[in-house]
């Protein structure tokens, strides 16, 4: 009997071996940074905006796959990224405010659009849902890894 529950363990313990084999993850990331190393960042949300240009070139800076991310209308990037942004309140059934945070955004390289897309982002305060949706902007320009 011990032999057979020693044959099982040893058993168990080598297929929960194999179940363990090391998983890769990669993301190559929407754009050829190679050729693209700068971007120039420019929000809108009706009116020059720059809080908020400023919160997403400081994300892409840090997480983007950018090397030199600015928002100086002068500088030389290699491609443009434009984000317009857009921001309702509507009162849910519990009393509560809730905002919704829009961008659609456009990256170019002189006329030639690279990427574009649209993102969506819900709050109760209208800073985090603004935040929450540049966010989700800069993901789409993530350094490329693999894990």
């Amino acid at each position: 009997m011990k032999r057979r529950q020693s044959t099982l363990l040893a058993l168990s313990l080598a297929l929960g071996a194999q179940a363990c084999a090391p998983l890769t993850f990669s993301d190559a990331g929407e754009v050829d940074f190679e050729a693209h190393r700068s971007v120039y960042v420019d929000v809108r949300s009706g009116v020059d905006d720059p809080v908020s240009t400023a919160y997403l070139a400081s994300e892409l800076a840090r997480s983007s796959g950018f090397e030199i991310v600015t928002t100086d209308p002068n500088s030389a990037a290699s491609v443009d990224l434009f984000v317009d942004l857009a921001l309702t309140s509507s009162l849910e059934d519990d009393g509560n405010i809730r905002y919704d945070g829009h961008a659609s955004f456009e990256l170019l390289s002189g006329e030639t659009i690279i990427n574009h897309g649209d993102e969506n982002n819900s709050s109760r305060s209208p800073n985090e849902a603004v935040d929450d949706v540049l966010d989700d902007v800069s993901l789409h320009f993530i350094a490329p890894y693999r894990w």
